[in-house]
């Protein structure tokens, strides 16, 4: 507890009544609160620190894990070699009937399937084939599917290939 005496010549802080010069004022001041009790208080004690950088630690090196395990992945799933598939022409053969033409570009030697598809007016697939490409010595090759179909088809294309 801190005492302050004032003298009537001094302003206060209020516009007041004036004090005398033996009147002393009383201000209760808090107890400084120790560092210790605040670290304490918040979780910033040595253990917790110790803890978080453990906890920091372990999530960094699954983060790095985790990227290194993709870059692995996606440098393997490279070295297959990519496979590139065109669109050329489709031909309504009849109202259950499409022929789907596309050329694939893909490493020589290398096998592939590919899944083609016919569509209707409301671009619902009325029918679909997945066939095999057999590997030959060329990088490019165009290939003509004949596909049934359940349904009256619009158009004929190519849904996606993958190395066998």
């Amino acid at each position: 507890m801190t005492t302050e005496s004032r003298s009537p010549a001094s302003p206060g802080p209020s516009a007041g009544p004036s004090m005398d010069d033996d009147e002393t004022v009383e201000h209760r001041v808090p107890a400084p609160v120790s560092t210790a009790a605040l670290d304490e208080r918040y979780g910033r004690t040595r253990p917790a620190r110790i803890r978080q950088r453990w906890l920091y630690g372990i999530a960094g090196g699954l983060v790095a894990l985790v990227f290194g395990a993709w870059v692995l992945w996606a440098g393997l799933d490279q070295a297959s070699g990519s496979i590139d598939a065109t669109d050329r022409a489709f031909d309504v053969v009849d109202a259950r009937t499409i022929d789907v033409t596309f050329s694939v570009v893909m490493p020589a030697g290398q096998e592939a399937w590919c899944a083609v598809q016919a569509q209707d007016e409301q671009r619902s697939i009325v029918g679909w084939k997945v066939v095999e490409l057999p590997a030959q010595d060329g990088v490019e090759r165009t290939e003509t599917v004949r596909l049934r179909t359940t349904g009256p088809a619009v158009t004929g294309l190519i849904h996606s290939c993958w190395p066998a």
